[in-house]
């Protein structure tokens, strides 16, 4: 009887684990029909984004390159995280806050968790 209680108890703390391990996280395309609808989300945060970027410029004039960043979400729509794939432009003030920006975003539902790569390429306007 006690062998099955601890058995029982163990499976109610560990099953919730498993189902959440057990969900495939299936990477989408900026492009495609249903990337789309993500693709209008990051182009919504397109102001914010250009803020951390101008932000960052302000401290460090000259400041350009290219950040990579994956995101993934979860099916309600709501941000799991927002992990940086590659950064040239080395502010990490500027990374940071478009992390933030991406994590804080609503993003479309789906039928399970998806992950998408957002690249943003930065340099500063020539003033006339």
């Amino acid at each position: 009887m006690r062998k099955t209680a601890s058995c029982l108890a163990l499976c109610f703390i560990l099953c919730p684990l498993l189902s959440l391990a057990g969900d495939e996280v299936k990477q989408i395309y900026l492009d495609d029909p249903m990337g789309r609808r993500y693709q209008l989300a990051l182009n919504r945060a397109t102001p914010d984004i250009l803020a951390c970027y101008n932000s960052a410029l302000a401290k460090k004039p000259g400041l350009a390159g290219r950040i990579e960043i994956r995101v993934t979400v979860e099916a309600s729509g709501a941000a799991r995280s927002a992990t940086v794939t590659k950064d040239t432009v080395g502010s990490k003030t500027a990374v940071k806050c478009i992390q933030d920006v991406l994590k804080d975003k609503t993003w479309p539902t789906s039928e399970g968790p998806v992950f998408f790569d957002a690249v943003y390429s930065f340099s500063p306007q020539k003033q006339s």
